[in-house]
This record gives structure tokens, sequence and C-alpha cells, in this order.
């Protein structure tokens, strides 16, 4: 994927990090929105990728992760998700914006968006 997005010439600067373990490479504060699609299940991003995306995002800016909802009951490290959530609110991190359930989100499952603003 890495190789198709250079031949866009869209991005001028490519990252391959994996987040949950700092990914150092990524500036502090490099994005006004930061969306992961797909990246929140068993085995992909751990809790703690959500540091590395408050890290990388600028004070102001948006996370946006979209996922199946069912992942919030059926994956154990997501079931602590939402009060994750909570607790980096309580720690002056970020802010909620909105928390959206989706009916049909990809093959008759539904889906949940969360955005948060980063303080």
């Amino acid at each position: 994927m890495m190789k198709l997005l250079e031949t866009t010439g869209v991005y001028t600067k490519n990252y391959s990090e994996f987040l949950g373990d700092g990914a150092n490479s990524v500036p502090s504060d490099a994005y006004d929105v930061l969306v992961c699609s797909g990246g929140m299940m068993e085995g992909h991003i751990p809790l703690k990728g959500i540091d590395d995306m408050i890290r990388v995002t600028k004070p102001g800016g948006l996370i946006i992760i979209v996922m199946r909802a069912e992942f919030l009951h059926e994956v154990e490290e997501f079931k602590g998700l939402e009060h994750y959530f909570d607790s980096l609110q309580e720690k002056g991190c970020l802010t909620k914006v909105e928390v959206k359930r989706v009916p049909n989100y990809v093959t008759g499952k539904d889906g949940i968006i969360f955005t948060y603003r980063v303080l």
C-alpha cells in the first residue's frame, strides 16, 4: 500500500509505524485530523495506539475512529475502549465531540464512529 500511496504524488510524507509503540518517526502535533477506519479490530491497533493518535494530532484537531460496534463486546481489548476514552478525558487529553452508531455499517453489521477533539 505504501508503494501505491507514493505513486499518487498526493502525500509528501509517508510513515510506516505501529501505533501503540510510540510511533516515534511521526512528529508530534502534525495533523489537524486523524481518521482510523478498519484499524480497531483484534490484532491490529491496541488501546495504547490512541495515545499515539493524540500525540500526532494538533491541539484542537479531531480523532475519528470508525469500527464495527460488535468489537466493543467481542474483542477483549476493546471491551474497555469507551472507559479508556473516559480516562483520557479525565486526564484532559481530549474531549468527546460525538459517538454515533451506524446501522448496517458493513456486511449487515452495525458500526460506531467515535469523534474526539484533542486538547
